[in-house]
């Protein structure tokens, strides 16, 4: 991994550092607290390769995969309000990947702020304002606009240290996709797993990434109720 640290935060210097190949980009001044949650989270980020991907022994696989998707276009077809057709997409991606819960983050135009104003676990959810510093994976895809697929740190015994030390990040497996609407990174899609889940697989990523795009679709076709909900 590599991470950049450097004064010099201009947004045009962190996106090309980003562009050229780094994992992440530290400013300075710095705590070094700040340092080891930036550390813990990289060291847990799965890169996946999905070449050859396609094989008869994954034929069941590939035919639920195409299922899936069927699903979840006639749910976006259907006829209804935006927040009811959000809250059944994720909880239809929760069901599918046995989820804890997905939640749809949204963040400000200066990403210093986040709020949950969907959650597969409660449908009437409308705004839970949340503590970014709390959150360093929906940190690092607010600065990244990079998608994070991470496992449990408690199954890394090399990492164990981390965890006693920073206590306030929980490490269940994870995916967070970067949600774009509107011409600009607008928050994330957090899909939370629970700590005896397998490990994540190509049809696990792709499934969440569809979703995250056909929830985008909705804002970007939305009705007023929801152009307000994004602003």
């Amino acid at each position: 991994h590599v991470v950049v640290m450097s004064n010099h935060n201009a947004e045009m210097n962190v996106m090309n550092c980003l562009s050229a190949g780094a994992d992440d980009f530290i400013v300075k001044p710095l705590q070094m607290i700040d340092v080891l949650h930036r550390l813990a989270l990289l060291s847990r980020v799965k890169k996946f390769s999905f070449e050859n991907i396609l094989t008869d022994k994954n034929d069941p696989q590939i035919k639920n995969y195409f299922q899936m998707i069927d699903l979840l276009v006639q749910a976006t077809a259907q006829n209804k309000e935006h927040r009811a057709l959000r809250f059944e997409l994720i909880r239809m991606v929760s069901l599918a990947l046995k989820a804890v819960r997905t939640s749809v983050i949204l963040t400000n135009k200066e990403k210093n702020a986040i709020r949950v104003v969907h959650s597969s676990d409660d449908e009437k959810l409308t705004r839970i304002d949340l503590d970014l510093e709390k959150y360093p994976e929906v940190q690092y895809v607010l600065r990244t606009e990079k998608p994070l697929f991470i496992e449990s740190l408690e199954k890394d015994k090399t990492m164990s240290f981390v965890k006693h030390e920073v206590k306030s990040i929980n490490f269940d497996s994870m995916m967070v996709m970067p949600l774009h609407f509107g011409g600009r990174l607008q928050g994330c899609i957090s899909i939370r797993m629970p700590k005896e889940h397998k490990k994540l697989g190509f049809y696990d990523i792709k499934i969440a990434e569809i979703v995250t795009q056909l929830l985008a679709i909705t804002w970007k076709f939305g009705d007023s109720h929801s152009q307000q909900e994004a602003a």
